[in-house]
């Protein structure tokens, strides 16, 4: 199956889809695993499983990266050997990831109605009635702030952030349309922005977020 969809940012970030749509023996018999220690998977639910393996195939398919090229940070994005950063996520029956030369978080949301459950941990008031009020009418808008404030976590890389209270989105509202064009984190007496690139359908919502 080839990739759902690639977009290259002015900036230089790149972002890449894929459906999870095969089973586990095509992502087993499409590449060479040697460098990934499957091992580590042994045990782990079929789902948790397809997803590791999935987005591992893309990451090889979309880059041509192996294991030996990239190295996971503590709290943060992938680092790429030789300079780089590359962020995956996956939800429900997709996943993806984004590449850039600065600090990078991406995030992909499948369309939940629990996050309506859960607004007020991740929203401050006003992000809230932008969204339409307490109740955050527009699920899909929903699912892509959580989506922006997720890929923003990952790319500041430091871990107890309060979502609501510590990352801030900028929210601009026009025609109808729901625009977040960069977000702030709050934290160590500081304030560092980030540029936010997102997009969203039916079922999901994405958001790439890159150091400022």
């Amino acid at each position: 199956m080839p990739i759902l969809e690639t977009r290259l940012f002015d900036d230089g970030c790149q972002i890449f889809l894929w459906e999870i749509a095969e089973s586990e023996p095509f992502y087993l018999e499409a590449m060479d695993w040697t460098s990934w220690g499957l091992e580590a998977l042994s045990g782990a639910h079929p789902f948790r499983r397809r997803d590791f393996l999935s987005s591992r195939h893309l990451m090889h398919l979309a880059t041509g990266l192996t294991g030996d090229d990239v190295t996971k940070s503590e709290e943060g994005p992938w680092l790429i050997k030789g300079g780089g950063f590359l962020s995956i996520s996956h939800s429900g029956q997709w996943t993806g990831l984004a590449v850039s030369s600065q600090p990078v978080g991406f995030d992909l949301q499948q369309h939940s109605d629990k996050l309506r459950t859960i607004a007020p941990r991740f929203l401050d008031p006003a992000e809230r009635e932008a969204l339409g009020g307490i109740d955050c009418e527009d699920l899909s808008d929903l699912c892509l702030a959580w989506a922006a404030k997720e890929a923003v976590y990952k790319a500041n890389a430091q871990r107890g952030l309060a979502f609501a209270r510590q990352i801030r989105l900028e929210i601009e509202l026009g025609e109808g349309e729901f625009m977040i064009p960069s977000a702030s984190v709050h934290a160590n007496h500081r304030v560092r922005h980030f540029n936010i690139k997102h997009d969203k359908n039916e079922d999901f919502a994405w958001a790439v977020a890159v150091a400022g």
